[in-house]
């Protein structure tokens, strides 16, 4: 009877804990599709003449998901667009691209980020 017991024990511990190894990994998969789309949606607006709605959803995006760190970055950018209408995105962009490589497993890269803009002026 015992040894029953302790297998019905130690069944249930198993499920609970791959219960919520399952909802982490949720989680997480949630917090890093939410991030890379609020990466590629910033990179697009930067250095570019003109900021789109698309940053309040970004900023809202990075409350929700961000680090610590990717909050007051984001804190940033909002107050120089309130008081300049304009924003440094560098630093917000840095902070989220370094985090998503490390969090991917990807090598870590140190150089700056490069934007390709195409002019689509006709002369």
């Amino acid at each position: 009877m015992d040894q029953n017991i302790l297998i019905a024990v130690i069944a249930v511990a198993g499920w609970i804990i791959s219960y919520k190894l399952t909802i982490k990994n949720k989680q997480r998969e949630i917090s890093v599709s939410f991030l890379i789309e609020a990466y590629r949606k910033l990179e697009n607006l930067a250095h570019r003449d003109t900021i789109s709605s698309d940053l309040e959803s970004v900023i809202a995006d990075i409350q929700l998901f961000g680090s610590k760190e990717q909050l007051l970055l984001s804190k940033n950018v909002s107050e120089g667009m309130v008081k300049n209408n304009k924003a440094n995105l560098e630093p917000l962009l840095q902070n989220l691209r370094t985090d998503l490589r490390k969090e991917l497993q990807l090598f870590k890269i140190d150089e700056n980020i490069i934007y390709f803009r195409m002019n689509n002026s006709k002369t």
